[in-house]
Formats: structure tokens, C-alpha cells, sequence
């Protein structure tokens, strides 16, 4: 029984139409890329409710509230639903009590006013702990970080919750990040309402009375505590990088990282063990399970990250615990209950996870039996381990969560994620590895249309992942792979040199790049594709957004006799004027990355003055007339990265050219598209393009508006 579906149902929170798909039609557009009905579910650590955020929408404007269900009695209910603020996320500070970030609305100018509410998980002894824009409230974040740009978008954060134990009842530990040494140098106190100094506090989560708890000793933006509630660890940016007022100095690097040690007396000091250059990937991640050691991953020297764990008596580094001969090591699964590091996901091939604690890693067999074709991941569970909530997806299945009550023996699902989904027929993605012509492993995912054969040759996408740095492809379920299996083409996505994720050395390789190897390695995975019988050769196509809409130009510069058409969302076209751009935001925009930018665009493309000539010979731009190929082309008219005139010259060129072509420019987006509807009716106008091309035998799409200009 579907027990947190009927509560939906009987909320009317949920926006399922409930029909099925027909197995002979692809599924359609507006089921593939509309939002999904629910954000989260989490289940009490004492197993006895579920909480999940919803969306609900007024005057067509959308806000999230919460959903209650007691797994007992079935007893549920809305427990906060308002239409002038919206929940950012909710945790769970003790057996049966939420704190809720939530953001006021503004409707009439631009604002963000983070606000807290904390309530029992049934919505009773309700407290407005923090109400949105109190001016005293424990929010802010770093001024200028450079490690994160879209914490500068925002001039207020939620505080982040560094444990559910404080000094006393009904307190937490909260952090409040470092917003500028002027707000210490003026002595401001918490009582004059004035924004907190940076550290540690205690959070009365009925009274909303605070206090400082630990002093920050750098420019923290991570805390940690153990298990039993002391702060131990924190790690930041060196704070002899930074101005009185916040600002980096050296803007053309990141600044250094530093962590600390916290003794039992409160005693500081930083930890030399841990290797932290940029380079390293240092990531710290929590206290391994009985709290002696802490554990981060990192490469401390190596070529890939693994997990490590820092000793506090011996002041040595322990590892690796956790490593993988292909891939990086670094994303955990915490313990509900204490934050500990319960597991780690390893994304060989598919994804899984490889257990810390010996209880869960003794449980996954059973369950992956249990729910056979699903990455299964246990995101919940009490503390005898009698009954948990396990959240299971794969590239076919964008996730159902599934309760397991060892005790009565039972295995039922409590939620999907797209219930419109459902009978829905997706093709299947599979790992594959294939050598490029250099030598070079590469790894990726071949998925094929489903009910396709493996002896047909079919008529393929070669679709090519953005960044390129600090991005690869995964094999979870993605709409737009999705999008092309269900017309009926193979997908192909190859982590060519530079993706991230497989160590030090395969990200340098691609340094230089662009357009070459890059794009090679691109070009050889169409060659496996071919050979191993999956592709037809007279079909291609090539698509993908950001970088993915460089490489998608250039595929059809350097072979424009190889692919049928080309897809390109928000592409770079030039790289000279990227590097220009980049200098005219160093004088126009000085709060922004841009001298960093232009720093690592020099040392991973080229250095625009003397390797001038060397990037312009790989700049679309420099060569449309070589287009043979009709193009899908998409912008966004407020991209922040890709400037819109460069996409618009790039544009013009190809009417010069007479290049076949359509192009978008979805109104208020940047550099991807957010809005539902519009993503809706951009791919709408995309099937209605594939289907001119012949180059599948599917059923004819539905005419549809456009979601900005088509020519």
C-alpha cells in the first residue's frame, strides 16, 4: 500500500494525472521536463512520521510547504502551508521536532528574508524562531568567497546546524559564517540586534534565545561536531588573504585553506596533517561512527581522492579507508542521528555505496535483492535499525522511496517522485569503457531506446556534458537522455579528459585542450559506437549545453560531413572574446571572480594574447562557414557566463553563411533554463526539429508554441 500517495491524494497536494503511457508513444514532453511534485522526504529518527516539502502553487507563483504522515496510524496532514514564505529545507533537531528554513516572499522587488520556524513533526507547539528579515537573526555568509559564486547572490543564508545537542534543553548548535572583521572591530554585541559575530551558537529552539559557543578562529565555512555535540573540527579560507572587509587580495588565485582542532578545553589549533591546495580536493566530511577520528577525503599526494581519517591524539593521518582504482572517493551518507559518516557513494561504472557501518553494510545485499534494478540508498533508519526508509533510483526511475520495518517484516513503497510517470517505458543506461586513440581510458554510458535491440544499429546522440571542469556524466536518470531514448536514438555520453572525477592527472590532460583532445576523445567514442554495432553511422547527431554547445559546434566544424544535425544550448562560440569578456568584468564587476576567471582560463584554455592564434583555430566563431549540418541553437538573454552577444554574432554568422538553423532565446533566462514551461515548450520545439530531420520513425509531435524567438 502506497500509504504517503493516498495522503497526498487526500491533500490534494499531488499533481498526478494518473494515466499510463502507451508503450508504442514516447513519453511526453510535459511529463519529461516539468518539475517534479515533491522536493524531500525524511523520515523522524524514531521512525515514527514522514515529513516531505511540496509545492503549491498561487496566482501562478510557486511556494513549498510540508506534509505529515504517522507511519502507525496513517493519521496525516499539511503542517505549514503559506503563500507569502516557502521552505528552503527542514531538519530533523530531535526524535520528533523540525527546524525549518524558510525564505520570505517579496513579491515586489527582489528579496531574500531567510527566516527559521521550528515545530514537533505534527505541526504542534509551532515557534517562530527567526521571523524572515529580523535584522538580529543568526544568518549571513562569507562576503566574498570565492569557492562558491552563488553565495554571493544571496546577502543571507540559513544557518547551518552543526548538531541536534547544545548546552542545554531544547538547544542546538548553530554556525554563523564570517561576514567581515569591520562588524568585530565595532564590538557589536547579539542584544543590539546587530548581525552575530562569526562562530558557534546555541539555539533555543522554543525560545529562539541564542548565544556565542565557540569562537571562529579563521574564516570558517564548515563545522563539525562529534557525536556527542563538541565542536572539534572547523575548516576555511586563511583569513591573512582577506581585507577588513571581506574582500580576497589576491584575486587572481583562491585564497589558502586552513582547518582546526578543538580540544576538550577549547584549545585551537590547525591541523598540518591534512594536505589542502586546491589541488588536493580536500573535502571534509564528518566523524567516522563513535566519533574518535575525523573523516575527509582528499588526494593528500595521490592521484585520486579517497577517504582519509585524521587522528587527534597521534596528529597523523590514517588512509586510505575508502578507495577506488578509477574514480574519486568523496561524497558521504551521514547518519540521521549524529551526522556521522555512515558510507560513501563510489561511482565506478554504476552507482553504489560502499558501507561504513558494518549494520547498513550487512542490510544492503538483502534490500538491492529485494529491489533489484535500483542504486538503493538507506537515508534513514532508527537507531536499532528496526525500520528504515530507503530512497531507490536508477537511470530509468528518478526515485521512490520504499520503508522497511524489520520487525513486522514489510516492505512497502511510501512515494514516488514522478508518479506521472508511472508505466512509463524508459531505455536503460549502461557503463562502457573505451581507450582513445592516444591510450587515454575513457569511461561513459551508451543508453539505448527501450525495447530496442542490442543488434540494432541505431541512429545515435552524442550528447556531451557542460563544464568542462568539476562536471561528468552520471548514470541517474536525466530527462533529456531520457528525452532522445524515448524518440527513438541511442544516447552516448563519454567523461572525455578533463570531466571530473577521475583524478589528478586525467583532469590535466585536457589542459590546453579545447578542441583538440577534448574533442577527440568525443570523436573516438562515435568510432566504439559504430564498431560495437550500436550506432548507425548515417544518423548522428550531436548536442549538449555550455561546453557540451562548444563541443556540439565544433563536432560539426571538424566533421561536417559526420553528424545530420547539431544541438547547441548556451555554447561558448568564442574564446578570445570569453577571455575579453572576463576583463571587462575585472573593472565593470570587482565583486565578482571575473581576475580568477581569467587567471584559470589561461592556465586550462589558453592565455588570449600569446596563444591568440591557437585559440581562434578552435573558436566556432572563426569557422561557421565549414557548417554543413542544420543547427538547434538556444540562449539565454540574462547568461551571466556566456554572454548573449557572442551567441548573437555567432547567430548572424550563420545567416551569412546560410547555415540551416533555430534558434531560442527563452525570455528572463541565463545560462540554462529554470522555468518549467519554458523547458517544456524549448524541447517541444527540439522534437518538433528531430522529427523534420527523418531521422527515426516515431510518431508525429503535437504543434506547440515556442519559448522565445525561432527563425
Amino acid at each position: 500500500m502506497n500509504f504517503f500517495r493516498i495522503t497526498l491524494a487526500l491533500l490534494a497536494l499531488s499533481t498526478s494525472n494518473g494515466a499510463s503511457h502507451a508503450a508504442s508513444a514516447p513519453v511526453p514532453v510535459k511529463d519529461l521536463f516539468r518539475d517534479y511534485d515533491h522536493g524531500s522526504i525524511s523520515m523522524s529518527p524514531d521512525g515514527s512520521s514522514l515529513v516531505s516539502v511540496f509545492p503549491s502553487e498561487w496566482e501562478k507563483r510557486y511556494v513549498r510547504g510540508l506534509a505529515y504522515l504517522n507511519i502507525e496510524t496513517k493519521e496525516s496532514k499539511i503542517i505549514h502551508l503559506d503563500h507569502t514564505i516557502t521552505i528552503m529545507q527542514a531538519d530533523w533537531v530531535g526524535p520528533r521536532r523540525q527546524l525549518v528554513t524558510v525564505m520570505g516572499i517579496n513579491y515586489n522587488r527582489w528579496a531574500v528574508l531567510m527566516g527559521l520556524l521550528a515545530f514537533d513533526a505534527d505541526g504542534g507547539r509551532s515557534v517562530h524562531v527567526v521571523k524572515p528579515g529580523d535584522s538580529s537573526a543568526l544568518f549571513g555568509t562569507i562576503v566574498d568567497d570565492p569557492r562558491n559564486r552563488m553565495r554571493q547572490a544571496f546577502a543571507f543564508s540559513p544557518p547551518e546546524v552543526i548538531s541536534c545537542r547544545g548546552a542545554g534543553p531544547d538547544e542546538i548548535l548553530v554556525a554563523q559564517q564570517k561576514r567581515g572583521d569591520r562588524y568585530e572591530k565595532a564590538r557589536r554585541s547579539v542584544d543590539e540586534g546587530a548581525p552575530p559575530l562569526p562562530g558557534v551558537y546555541r539555539l533555543n529552539i522554543l525560545t529562539g534565545k541564542y548565544a556565542l559557543h565557540t569562537v571562529d578562529p579563521g574564516w570558517t565555512f564548515n563545522w563539525f561536531a562529534d557525536p556527542q555535540g563538541k565542536v572539534r573540527v572547523a575548516t576555511g579560507l586563511n583569513r591573512a588573504e582577506f581585507t577588513s572587509d571581506g574582500r580576497w587580495v589576491d584575486r587572481k588565485k583562491l585564497p589558502a585553506e586552513k582547518a582546526f582542532w578543538f580540544s576538550d578545553t577549547g584549545q585551537v589549533e590547525e591541523i598540518a596533517a591534512i594536505k589542502l591546495d586546491p589541488h588536493e580536493k580536500f573535502n571534509p566530511l564528518g566523524f567516522e561512527l563513535g566519533g574518535k577520528r575525523f573523516l575527509f577525503s582528499g588526494r593528500q599526494g595521490r592521484d585520486r581522492a579517497a577517504i582519509y581519517a585524521y587522528d587527534p591524539v597521534a596528529k597523523t593521518v590514517a588512509g586510505p579507508l575508502v578507495e577506488n582504482d578509477h574514480v574519486d572517493v568523496s561524497y558521504p551518507v551521514l547518519s540521521p542521528h549524529d551526522q556521522t559518516v555512515a558510507g560513501v557513494f563510489v561511482d565506478d561504472g554504476l552507482s553504489r555505496i560502499e558501507w561504513l557501518d558494518p549494520k547498513l553494510r550487512e542490510l544492503q545485499p538483502s534490500i538491492d535483492h529485494a529491489l533489484r534494478g535500483y542504486t538503493n540508498v538507506m537515508t534513514g533508519w532508527t537507531t536499532d535499525y528496526q525500520r528504515i526508509l530507503i530512497r531507490s533510483t536508477s537511470s530509468q526511475e528518478p526515485g521512490r522511496y520504499f520503508l522497511l520495518d524489520r520487525g513486522k517484516g514489510s516492505l512497502a513503497e511510501v512515494y514516488q517522485r514522478a508518479p506521472w510517470l508511472q508505466g512509463a517505458k524508459f531505455g536503460e543506461t549502461k557503463a562502457i569503457a573505451l581507450t582513445a586513440r592516444d591510450g587515454v581510458p575513457l569511461h561513459g554510458y551508451i543508453t539505448r531506446p527501450p525495447g530496442a535491440s542490442d543488434s540494432a544499429r541505431l541512429p545515435l546522440v552524442l550528447l556531451v556534458h557542460g563544464g568542462p571542469w568539476s562536471i561528468r556524466d552520471y548514470a541517474s536518470f536525466d530527462p533529456e537522455v531520457q528525452f532522445f531514448a524515448t524518440r527513438g536514438f541511442a544516447v552516448l555520453q563519454v567523461n572525455f579528459r578533463r570531466s571530473a572525477g577521475y583524478g589528478r592527472k586525467f583532469e590535466e590532460l585536457g589542459n590546453h585542450q579545447l578542441g583538440r583532445t577534448m574533442q577527440t576523445d568525443l570523436d573516438d567514442a562515435v568510432d566504439w559506437a559504430i564498431a560495437q554495432g550500436v550506432a548507425d553511422p548515417n544518423r548522428l547527431v550531436i548536442a549538449g549545453g555550455s561546453y557540451g554547445g562548444y563541443a556540439t559546434l565544433m563536432g560539426l566544424i571538424q566533421q561536417p560531413d559526420r553528424f545530420r544535425a547539431g544541438i547547441a544550448m548556451f555554447p561558448l562560440t568564442d574564446l578570445i572574446q570569453q577571455a575579453e569578456n572576463y576583463k571587462k568584468d575585472i573593472v565593470q564587476k570587482p565583486w565578482t571572480r571575473a581576475e580568477f576567471n581569467l587567471e584559470s582560463f589561461k592556465e586550462l584554455v589558453g592565455d588570449p594574447v600569446a596563444d591568440r592564434e591557437a585559440l581562434q583555430s578552435v573558436s566556432p566563431n572563426e569557422q561557421v562557414k565549414r557548417i554543413k549540418a542544420p543547427i538547434f541553437i538556444v540562449y539565454g538573454p540574462k547568461d551571466e557566463i556566456i554572454d548573449k552577444e557572442q551567441v548573437k554574432k555567432f547567430i548572424g554568422r550563420l545567416r551569412m553563411h546560410k547555415v540551416k538553423f533555430v534558434h531560442f532565446a527563452p525570455r528572463d533566462e541565463g545560462h540554462g533554463i529554470s522555468d518549467a514551461d519554458k523547458r517544456i515548450e524549448v524541447y517541444t520545439a527540439l522534437e518538433k526539429f528531430l522529427h523534420q530531420l527523418a531521422l527515426v520513425n516515431a510518431p508525429r509531435p503535437a504543434q506547440a508554441s515556442t519559448a522565445g524567438k525561432q527563425k
